[in-house]
């Protein structure tokens, strides 16, 4: 999966790889890429800024829930140039 303008973590874009190739985790795959869609749909959304973190260095991460699937989250932060970074997919 990519998309202009989004850069993925080394981490997240191996879930999206192994997500993708195995239709035994279809349902995941389809709950975080309606998750995804949330985030590159409308970064500025309610739904895509609903809950924030923040690193130790102080830059806010956002939080997306994955629906259906407990304790699954997306991470991502805006950067330049309407950037969007997916920094972390998987458990929370």
């Amino acid at each position: 999966m990519t998309d202009p303008g989004v850069v993925y973590s080394p981490q997240a874009a191996s879930v999206l790889d192994k997500l993708e190739g195995n239709a035994v985790n279809r349902p995941l795959w389809n709950a975080v890429c309606d998750a995804l869609d949330i985030i590159l749909d409308d970064p500025g959304s309610a739904a895509a800024r609903r809950v924030s973190l923040r690193t130790a260095a102080g830059t806010t991460v956002w939080k997306v829930p994955v629906r259906s699937v407990d304790d699954w989250v997306v991470l991502w932060f805006p950067g330049e140039n309407d950037e969007i970074f997916v920094a972390y997919i998987g458990p929370l």
